[in-house]
């Protein structure tokens, strides 16, 4: 597999994980009659983080990859805020 086809893999599944957490705020929050934002949508943020930070890395994309780690950052710090054990 090339670094290419690997790149747009990696981002696809970043991208689809990015909208699963949404999907996920959207029907606890439905099924609470209130807005939620559980904890797993900040851990699944920081997987689709961390894979947009690889995907950014294989396409030599400054951008993309200083965006993700000041993204990985609120989200490491919202679970902390939470008590996630995430230290």
């Amino acid at each position: 597999m090339s670094t290419q086809t690997l790149a747009l893999v990696i981002g696809l599944v970043s991208q689809l994980l990015f909208s699963s957490r949404i999907v996920l705020q959207w029907v606890q929050s439905e099924r609470a009659r209130r807005v939620l934002v559980p904890t797993l949508f900040w851990k699944v943020s920081l997987l689709s983080s961390f894979l947009m930070i690889l995907y950014g890395l294989l396409r030599h994309d400054p951008v993309i990859v200083g965006a993700q780690l000041l993204s990985y950052g609120i989200y490491i710090r919202n679970l902390q805020l939470l008590g996630s054990g995430c230290n």
